[in-house]
């Protein structure tokens, strides 16, 4: 792993090469397949959310990279304290309806940010739906801990994460218009 040190001037330190080092030179390190930590040199803070966010600010600023809208504002959407499947399983019995469309929902957003693809959605979505109606509490409990296994495994950001990359992203926004504001 990759370990950066960000400095209160925001500058980027490479621990590994012990040189300074730029959101885009951050963002080849982890095309070519690293993986990354950014730290707070005062405070020991983890940046590593906050800093991939503002790679991808900067790549969809200069137009290096493009990620459709879609997967944008779902992120943006997806922003409450669990897991994308987490919840599905505390529907009730007499509210399937309801956990149908929540699968269906969940699965969508998987697929739409490319963590699975159709077909494999396809295939999740009916085993769920499926096999949840068949299950004992006991099992409900046994298969979110399963869900979630399987979507650390994947990395998949909680909707904590998600919210902090927000909340970060907005922060962000703010910043650029000030710098905006007082160069006008």
């Amino acid at each position: 792993m990759l370990m950066i040190k960000r400095y209160p001037n925001r500058k980027y330190y490479n621990t590994r090469d012990k040189c300074y080092i730029t959101l885009e030179q951050l963002a080849k390190h982890i095309n070519n397949g690293e993986e990354i930590q950014v730290i707070d040199f005062a405070s020991g803070e983890d940046l590593t959310s906050l800093t991939l966010s503002q790679i991808i600010l900067e790549l969809e600023k200069n137009k290096i990279g493009s990620l459709p809208r879609n997967i944008l504002a779902n992120i943006i959407r997806f922003t409450a304290e669990s897991t994308p499947l987490k919840g599905i399983l505390s529907f009730s019995d007499d509210n399937s309806e309801a956990l149908d469309e929540e699968i269906k929902k969940r699965i969508l957003f998987l697929e739409n940010v490319q963590v699975i693809d159709e077909e494999e959605a396809a295939k999740i979505e009916k085993s769920l739906i499926e096999d949840y109606h068949s299950l004992t509490s006991t099992k409900k409990d046994e298969l979110t801990q399963k869900i979630e296994e399987a979507l650390l495994m994947r990395t998949i950001p909680t909707r904590t994460q998600l919210a902090q990359i927000k909340k970060k992203l907005e922060h962000l926004a703010q910043e650029v218009e000030n710098i905006v504001n007082q160069q006008v």
